[in-house]
């Protein structure tokens, strides 16, 4: 007997309704409904809305398709879709079967493929195809969840979008190296070899910074209890960036950075108590910071070195307020001056995060090394 038999009895006895009052409502014969019921003959097509309403049940429902059944015919479906796709089939073939199946079942799988095969084979011309990817990315996007799938897709849809819509995608990317990773990606995709290369070597500096300040150096509030362990994580980052530059270059793209790390260097040496090395150090430190500051509005700072010959470094003087986001450059990078001051800065005034240096602030060699850097305050530059 099918499920609709025993649907239509129990619900008619939930009602409180005789199979004469129901063929009444219906419009049938009495023998109609105790026929239905037997499972002797089914109801007509057209009749199954009307019951349905009658009951105020889905049409689904008097059919017998609860969530389980429809749940397993959807898996049904899926798994015969997949099937197909993964058969031996053209590019196109399978792009369509993928729209078919999305379109169908809502499986974010489909989707996913799609996108793949309109920037990796070509499945459509570009003016066709890049509309239906935006459309696809946006609706996978939007899903809760489906965090593999979000990652893998964004990379297609960086690849083949125009490059002024490029920034509309970075909503939907909170690490701002992983967006980088994908300008590199999107080059060599376009056969860019010039900026592929470049966005690259950005991408390397930006891992050898990471790893300088959290890796080998650490910021020494983390080893506050252990300046030896700074002093030996600073000389290491020296040790690095001495042989990836032109040591007979004085000023270069890392000297940034190796102010920064003289000036950490210091703190550690007053730590222990190292008075000698601690000023020795800090004075390289400051007349670094001196020569940054020095230097001529985005005169451009080579890194001297095969591994990074593709970029430079500027020192921009323009302020930006807090809030404010720094303009976007291809063709290098920045240190700019409001962040380069309030480095120092802070590290020699801040008496919280920099207290290693707590013992030698009221002296006097140490406050104008204090004063050699506040000449440098910008005009707009708040605490």
């Amino acid at each position: 007997m099918l499920p609709i038999a025993e649907i239509i009895r129990n619900k008619r006895r939930e009602k409180n309704v005789t199979q004469d009052e129901l063929a009444q409502a219906l419009g049938v014969t009495f023998q109609s409904v105790s026929r239905w019921e037997t499972g002797v003959a089914y109801p007509d097509i057209e009749l199954i809305p009307k019951i349905s309403l009658y009951f105020g049940i889905t049409t689904d429902e008097l059919l017998g398709a609860n969530e389980e059944a429809r749940q397993a015919e959807w898996e049904r479906k899926v798994e015969e879709a997949c099937i197909a796709f993964w058969d031996e089939k053209s590019p196109k073939e399978r792009f369509e079967i993928a729209m078919k199946a999305y379109k169908e079942l809502n499986y974010t799988f489909f989707a996913v493929r799609a996108c793949l095969l309109i920037v990796e084979a070509n499945v459509l011309p570009r003016e066709e195809g890049l509309p239906i990817l935006r459309e696809l990315v946006e609706e996978i996007f939007n899903k809760p969840g489906e965090l593999h799938s979000k990652l893998t897709v964004i990379k297609p849809i960086y690849k083949y979008e125009d490059e002024d819509r490029l920034e509309e995608w970075n909503k939907y990317i909170a690490d701002p190296h992983a967006i980088r990773k994908l300008l590199a990606q999107r080059y060599a995709y376009h056969n860019d070899v010039e900026r592929t290369n470049r966005q690259r070597q950005i991408n390397l500096w930006y891992s050898l910074s990471y790893s300088f300040d959290c890796d080998f150096g650490k910021r020494h509030t983390e080893w506050y209890n252990d300046p030896l362990a700074s002093i030996e994580g600073q000389n290491t980052i020296l040790s690095i960036v001495d042989t990836l530059r032109d040591s007979s270059v004085g000023i270069d793209a890392w000297i940034y950075r190796r102010a920064v790390t003289y000036l950490r260097l210091s703190a550690a040496y007053f730590a222990i108590e190292n008075k000698d090395e601690g000023y020795k150090t800090l004075e390289k430190s400051i007349k670094m910071f001196e020569d940054i500051f020095s230097l001529p509005k985005e005169q451009e700072l080579s890194f001297n070195h095969p591994v990074l010959d593709k970029i430079t470094v500027s020192v921009s003087t323009d302020f930006v307020p807090d809030g404010e986001p720094r303009k976007y450059h291809t063709n290098g990078l920045y240190y700019y001056t409001d962040t380069v001051y309030q480095q120092a800065i802070v590290a020699l005034t801040d008496t919280n995060g920099w207290a290693w240096f707590n013992d030698v602030r009221g002296e006097e060699r140490f406050k104008s090394c204090v004063a050699r850097i506040e000449k440098f305050k910008p005009a707009d530059f708040k605490n």
